[in-house]
């Protein structure tokens, strides 16, 4: 399996291949450059596939790890009615203490 590193240097001198080529090159040059963008492509897919992969068997295998235990639908509050029962209530509240 390659590596990154390798294929970036590749890249690189193909860039300077573009600039420095004569113009009948260009195609094999580009054709190059395509091969080189598909590996690339699935080297950074499988690399995530593998980080993926990484994380979830870290987060199987340690003690303590978090798990979720609340409904986060429990701990939002609902919001309160904004008008004139509101300040209806609002004043009720003010005169209860009035008293």
């Amino acid at each position: 399996m390659r590596t990154l590193h390798p294929l970036e240097r590749r890249t690189e001198l193909l860039s300077q291949a573009l600039l420095l080529a004569p113009p009948s090159a260009l195609p094999e040059v580009f054709n190059v450059w395509r091969k080189r963008e598909e590996e690339m492509a699935a080297l950074l897919a499988r690399k995530a596939e593998d980080e993926t992969a990484f994380d979830d068997r870290a987060e199987k295998g340690l003690p303590g790890a978090f798990i979720n235990r609340f409904n986060t639908t429990q701990l939002i509050q609902p919001r309160r009615e904004v008008g004139r029962a509101a300040q209806e209530e609002a004043w009720d509240y003010l005169m209860l203490q009035e008293v």
